[in-house]
């Protein structure tokens, strides 16, 4: 989604899309963003259709107080607060409830 260089140079395995920090979960990458880490993860099959869903999960209790979610549907999904654990897969995440406006 980002690249690896900066300024970013869009190219077929990097669109560009967010930015940079963002795309590496952080810098040096892998270690956060804004108290939090980032994960997007591809799944499914040609078979049954392709899908992904993201994350973002509290580094600690004191960066954040819930983990969320979002799956290729569009909708951010959110934790019960207090639980900041990863969402562990594509239909845990289907079964969290939407963020509330």
């Amino acid at each position: 989604m980002g690249g690896a260089a900066a300024p970013c140079v869009p190219a077929p395995a990097n669109g560009c899309l967010i930015d940079n920090n963002l795309a590496a979960n952080g810098t040096p990458a892998g270690s956060g963003k804004s108290g939090y880490s980032f994960a997007a993860t591809p799944g499914g099959a040609a078979a049954t259709g392709f899908n992904f869903y993201t994350t973002a999960t509290p580094l600690a209790n004191t960066t954040g107080t819930k983990a969320y979610c979002a799956a290729d549907d569009g909708v951010v999904r959110t934790q019960a607060a207090g639980t900041i654990t990863l969402v562990a897969s594509y239909n845990a995440c289907l079964g969290l409830n939407p963020m509330n406006n």
